[in-house]
């Protein structure tokens, strides 16, 4: 099966950065552009690609990366994937690197190379598997999650836990085989509730997002659809509406159910 590769996100909502800042970042992406009234607002996040999984090279490629950018630091590193392959015959050599790696951000972070540390597309089977040989616990967990892919059982899990929830293709996933964004933008409810708060559906998807108490990570490409993605912190959905919006849940996913890593 083909694992997505990851993708540089050329943007971030406020509160991905005001959750990055909580965690103790004070630097950003060059590629995350905040308004000029915040003065200068940066965060460097790492994520770990399979094919540096492992105790010895996770931490290589880590200081490899802080050497290349230059840091003396880096805010957020997490395994990119729960796993180097989807073949069953891969299961417990999966289960192996997921330890040794956590195990290796563990050191990083406690040698203050890394502030925080966190996952990527674990689902409830793999954060609970994690959690009996963490020492440290995730700072937080990215994955997926939109209105037709709501993952409310394991958002509850991490917020049970303390575990701050970023979710990625917010909006949908478009550009991927199977994105629902245009089937979301599209939505009757979605735009009659755009228009009764003067707000763009895909605004209204953000917003439900935030009082869900996750951090959405929108793609954006122009400065206008850039300041759409910030204009999301004037107006407040009622608790019928947001709902609604989460029954729309399909169970769907625009990019990779990480399930298939055993």
């Amino acid at each position: 099966m083909h694992v997505p590769t990851p993708r540089r996100r050329c943007s971030i909502v406020l509160t991905a950065l005001a959750a990055l800042l909580a965690l103790g970042a004070r630097r950003a992406p060059a590629a995350v552009h905040a308004p000029a009234e915040w003065g200068r607002l940066e965060v460097q996040w790492q994520e770990v690609w399979p094919a540096n999984y492992g105790y010895e090279k996770a931490i290589d490629s880590v200081k490899e990366s802080a050497q290349k950018l230059g840091l003396e630091y880096i805010d957020l590193v997490l395994p990119h994937w729960p796993g180097v392959s989807t073949a069953i015959e891969e299961a417990e050599q999966n289960a192996l690197l997921r330890k040794q790696t956590w195990k290796a951000l563990e050191s990083l972070k406690k040698d203050g190379l890394v502030k925080q540390i966190g996952i990527s597309n674990y689902n409830e089977r793999h954060l609970g598997e994690l959690l009996d040989y963490a020492e440290l616990r995730p700072s937080a967990s990215q994955f997926e999650i939109h209105p037709f892919n709501t993952r409310e059982k394991l958002v509850k899990r991490c917020q049970d836990l303390g575990i701050r929830v970023n979710g990625y293709s917010p909006l949908g996933g478009k550009g991927n085989p199977n994105q629902v964004t245009d089937l979301l933008l599209q939505s009757p409810y979605l735009e009659d509730l755009g228009k009764q708060y003067g707000k763009t559906p895909a605004q209204i998807i953000l917003r439900w997002h935030l009082q869900r108490d996750t951090t959405p990570i929108p793609k954006a490409s122009t400065k206008s659809r850039l300041a759409e993605n910030f204009n999301v912190f004037d107006f407040q959905l009622k608790e019928e509406e947001m709902a609604t919006i989460s029954s729309f849940d399909r169970k769907r996913f625009a990019v990779l159910n990480s399930e298939v890593f055993l």
